[in-house]
Parts: structure tokens; sequence; C-alpha cells
């Protein structure tokens, strides 16, 4: 069973998988003695695709039929579970082969088996000596290069050691000596590599992948008449290397002719029936009728490929055939309702069509299908002009006049800068969902605060304000610069004001908003006042919200509606927090507002404590190492 966790048959376990044991990726087979009748396999996998080979003991498929009715009967009797028909199960549990060459061809098929620890392991014990066998070395080099056990600088290293070594016991090994080659050309330039490849090529001509190396390291250099008659002369000599005909066909489709491309295609397609070839060479030269109809191809071979009919509908979208291309979209959300992208074309293309109704429709229908709707939440704010929080929104000027005019009584708020708004709306859907809108407005009262602030990180989500605001009343917004991470806000000068507003989505749950994790609001921080700090939440009415409060915190404001609950807590006048060395963390005791609902003490524990274990399997290496 492919890439399974546990393999039932008949209701009794026969295979599991535990991903924090060491080597245990190999086993993926089982052998049972099952009685005359029907039986049933249940198995949990890793992904939503896998594969069940059912085979006879001499490895030949099993003459059965099958059926997927789950109402059907199947056998009592439980299986009996034979011994390990995996030849590689023994020697990884005991982390050592019982001579060497069942070593190398271990250590071969549990590479192939993507674990090239497990080959390292089962090849250490014969690389210890001086004159080890040249092809293990060799070997161990090339597993080396993906052990997962090690960083990249040491997998580098040992690499190359066991290359150097096994170079010096057998001169002839092309792979090793094309290797180091290649590996002295990263550091000394690549004009330095073609003479030694040139020679490994003479003396080993039969070997497709030094030509390819040497038309890689022309292409690098520039050359291209040499390219060209190294990649000619590698489909010369190998007709049957898909690799090789693709390098060749991707020099003839830039230089030509193009008769000798449609030669290498059609020789590419004849070898791999499911390569690409010729839809890329479609696609590249905008033929969009031969595209389509090789990606149609391409769907009736490999029907369980949920990404084609979308990748049609593109094809048919840019041939300026929309009707043909909504067809193609209603298949692909048929085969993947979860596909968020094939959703919001749909919606977009009703929505050209005068449907003004159908991007919230949409949105619906991803709610109760649980996929994502960034993508048709961000359309709806960006065609309405509004979001849903429009209501909410302050007015940052008319809060100025108001703090300007407070400060004319004779007060001030401490601290480098002001606070004069932190302001936060948020609001929750049912399927655990939400949008947020942010609201800054900062006072710069210090050279201090103009160096804090003067450079901002661009704010995630839908910007709506992001300037500086002088006294006189004149705005003044930044410029981004390729390349640079932040954005300067411009003139920033004390008595300005930075004034930023933004919107956040969050996604839900995925199980329809059995729970919710809110942020937490802080009313207070050390540096800076705040003259005016407001959080407001809507739930909806049929969730009951766990509210948790510290500090000094007012109770909220509440108000009902047919659909949602508003609560709005605010502080007022919150002056600086003052620093106190050695104390416990300023949050354990700042006045703040944390939200959620259904999140319990249970649930909570069982999900830290899969955070806090490592499931990484120990190497016994390392273990070695540490002991």
């Amino acid at each position: 069973m492919q890439a399974a966790l546990s393999v039932l048959v008949d209701d009794a376990p026969v295979l599991v998988r535990d991903l924090r044991e060491w080597g245990i990726w190999q086993r993926f087979g089982v052998a049972v003695h099952l009685t005359a009748g029907r039986h049933r396999i249940v198995a949990r996998v890793l992904d939503d695709r896998s594969a069940i080979r059912i085979l006879d003991m001499d490895g030949r498929p099993a003459p059965v039929t099958s059926q997927t009715d789950v109402r059907a009967p199947y056998a009592v009797v439980p299986p009996v579970v034979l011994p390990d028909p995996n030849p590689l199960d023994a020697m990884t549990r005991a982390q050592k082969a019982p001579n060497a060459v069942s070593a190398y061809f271990a250590a071969y098929l549990a590479n192939v088996e993507g674990m090239p620890d497990v080959a390292n392991v089962l090849l250490a014990p014969y690389l210890q000596a001086e004159d080890a066998s040249a092809d293990m070395l060799e070997s161990s080099a090339s597993y080396s290069h993906d052990d997962p056990a090690y960083p990249t600088e040491v997998k580098h290293r040992t690499e190359r050691d066991l290359m150097v070594r096994a170079q010096k016991r057998d001169p002839k090994l092309w792979y090793s000596r094309a290797w180091l080659v290649l590996d002295d050309a990263e550091s000394r330039g690549f004009v330095e590599a073609v003479d030694p490849l040139r020679k490994v090529i003479a003396e080993v001509p039969d070997q497709p992948e030094l030509l390819e190396q040497l038309a890689r390291i022309y292409a690098r250099l520039g050359w291209r008449a040499e390219r060209k008659k190294a990649l000619v002369d590698l489909a010369e000599r190998f007709p049957d290397d898909v690799r090789a005909l693709r390098m060749n066909l991707e020099m003839l489709d830039g230089d030509g002719p193009v008769t000798d491309a449609d030669k290498i295609a059609a020789r590419v397609k004849a070898l791999d029936p499911d390569s690409e070839v010729d839809l890329d060479r479609a696609l590249a030269r905008h033929d969009w009728k031969a595209a389509t109809a090789e990606l149609e191809r391409l769907q009736k071979r490999r029907p369980e490929r949920k990404e084609i009919a979308s990748r049609i509908a593109d094809v048919l979208q840019r041939a300026g055939d929309p009707s043909k291309a909504l067809e193609q979209l209603k298949k692909a959300l048929d085969k993947n309702p979860q596909d968020a992208t094939s959703r919001f074309r749909l919606a977009d293309r009703a929505y050209a069509l005068g449907h003004d109704d159908s991007l919230r429709k949409s949105l619906a229908d991803a709610l109760l299908a649980g996929a994502k709707t960034e993508e048709l939440r961000s359309a709806i704010d960006l065609l309405e002009g509004t979001t849903d929080l429009e209501p909410f929104r302050l007015d940052g000027k008319k809060a100025i006049r108001e703090f300007e005019a407070w400060e004319k009584t004779g007060k001030r708020m401490a601290g480098v800068s002001a606070r004069v708004v932190d302001y936060s709306a948020l609001w929750i859907h049912p399927d655990g969902s939400a949008q947020m809108l942010e609201h800054e407005l900062l006072k710069i009262q210090s050279q201090e605060a103009i160096n804090q602030e003067a450079e901002q990180k661009p704010p995630e989500g839908l910007v709506l304000r992001l300037r500086v605001i002088k006294p006189d009343g004149r705005t003044l917004e930044p410029e981004g610069v390729s390349g640079k991470p932040t954005l300067t806000m411009p003139n920033l000068e004390v008595g300005d004001y930075v004034e930023i507003e933004h919107v956040t989505t969050t996604e839900g749950d995925g199980d329809k908003g059995r729970r919710y994790r809110g942020p937490t609001w802080l009313f207070r921080e050390e540096d800076k006042g705040y003259w005016r700090s407001e959080f407001v939440v809507l739930a909806p009415k049929d969730k009951t919200l766990d509210i948790e409060t510290r500090g000094n915190v007012p109770k909220p404001a509440v108000r009902e509606t047919p659909t949602y609950t508003e609560r709005r807590w605010r502080v007022d006048e919150s002056p600086p927090l003052p620093k106190e060395p050695e104390s416990v963390g300023a949050r354990e005791y700042l006045p703040s507002v944390s939200i959620g609902w259904g999140v319990s003490l249970r649930d909570t524990v069982l999900r830290f404590t899969d955070l806090a274990s490592d499931e990484t399997p120990i190497d016994p290496r390392l273990v070695a190492m540490a002991q």
C-alpha cells in the first residue's frame, strides 16, 4: 500500500508504520494468509492518492477481483500475518548487513526507496579500511548528497572526501572523475572544466550524462556553437535517452531548424507518452488549439490528475473561447470542490456576464465546501470599493482634531510618541474565518520616535492608508523602492502623525468553525502613551464567545443584531508602562483582551503536546556520537 501509515485487512491491523521510527519508510508491504471469500482492505495514508498492489508470494499479480461496495459482507476470520517479505527490513532493524555484497545492494535499494541515511549506515562498516571498495565509496558519496542526518556543508565535505577516495582506488571510475571536475569548476571557473571533461568523455564515450554536463557548461559559458554541436551529437548517439532528447529539443526550438525539432519531439513522445513536450511547445508558440488537444489527451491517459481540467480552462480562456473555458472550470470544480482558483475564476466570469451577486454566492459556496476564501473576499472588497468593516472605520483627521483640542487644555501624553488612535474592528464569520481592520495613528514627540518610525514594514493585507500627516493638514505617502523591504515615511518630523490602516483576512479552522482562537489586544505598552485604544469584536450570535481579560479592562459595550453580537472595549489616556527590571513579562499583567470559542484545555494541551514532541526519527549515527 503506497504511502500507508497503517493497513487493516478484515478490520485486523496487519501493518503499522510509525514515522518516528528510524528506517521505517521501507516497510510498505506485508504478507498475509487469507481464507477463501471476500476481504476488505482499509488503510490510513499520507496523501489523497495511493495505490494498492495485491501480489502472490512470488511477486506476480494475484488472480483476484476488486470491488468498492462498502456494504457487502467480508470474512470474519482474521488474517494470519506471515514473516516479513521485505529483504531490507531485517537489515534495517539490525543496522547492518550480513556481508559486503548484501550491504552494497541493500544500500542501493534503500536509496531508491528514499532512505539515503539507511544506505549510508549499511555501507559504513565497509568504508573504514584504506582498501575499501571503490564502488562502495562512490555509492556512499552519492547517497551522502541527500543524507538528512548532516548539515549541507558536512554533506558536501563528506561527498567530496568519498569521491576522492573512490577515484584514487580506481582511476577509471568515470562518475567520480567527472564529479570532481565539476566540483572544482564551481570554485575555479567553468572554463577550467572543459578540457578535463572532454578527456573523460573520450575515454568513456557511452555515458550520456557526461555529454549533458559538457553541454550545460557550454551554455553557462555562452559558447553557443560548441553547445549546439554537443547536443546534436548527444541526440544522435543516444536516441532513446529522453533527457538528452529534451535538451536537444530546447536548443532546436530556439535556434532551429523546426523540422528537426519536430522529429525530436515525436521521438520524445514515443518514448514517454506522458511527456508534456507537445504541450510546452504549443504554449510557447501560442497555438491554443494544439495545446488544448494535448491536454485533453493527457486527461484521458491520466484521469486522476485533477489539475488538468483547470489547465484546459486556462488555455481556452487565452484562446478567446470563454464559454468552453467556463465548462472546463465547472468540471475542475466538480472534481475538486476545494479548488479556490477555479471557483474564483468561475465567479469572475459570471460577474463579467452581469451577475452582480456571483462573488458573494461563490463565497457562500466556498464556506460550505471548506475552501479558501481570501481571493473572493478581496475581490468583493475591491469591486465594492469598501470592505465589510467600512461602517467601523474611523476618520483619522477628525481624531487628530479631537486630540489637539484635548492637548490645548494643558494635557499631554507621555512617551517618545503617542498613540492617538489604536483601534481594531474584528469581524468573525461562522466558519472561523475573520477580517480584522487595524488603524494606528501615532504622533511623533521626539527624535527617538523619528528613528523608530521612519522605516515601516509594508502592512499585511489590504492597505487602506499609509501616510504622514503634517500639522498643517498636508499628507505625504511613502514610495516603494524595488528590493527594499521597508517603506520610508517622507520628511518625518517632531509633531507629525503617522497613520497606518489595513485589513487582514484569516482562514477558518477547516472544520466549519468548530473552534476559533482570536488575537490578544493590548491597551498599553512601555514607551508610548495611548490616548484612545479600542477593540471592537463582531461575532456570530450562535457562537458562545469565550472572553479572557487581564489588567484593568472595562466591561464591553454590547449591541445585539439579528445575526451577530457587537462588543466594544475602550480605554482612554493610558500612560506608558514603566520599565521594571527583573520583572515578569509585561504581557502577564498588561491590560488586554483575548477571545475565541471551542478552545478547551484538553484540546489545547493535546495540540501543544503535538507541537512540542519531536517526530523526527533519531539517526543511529548521531546517537553514537552523543554517547
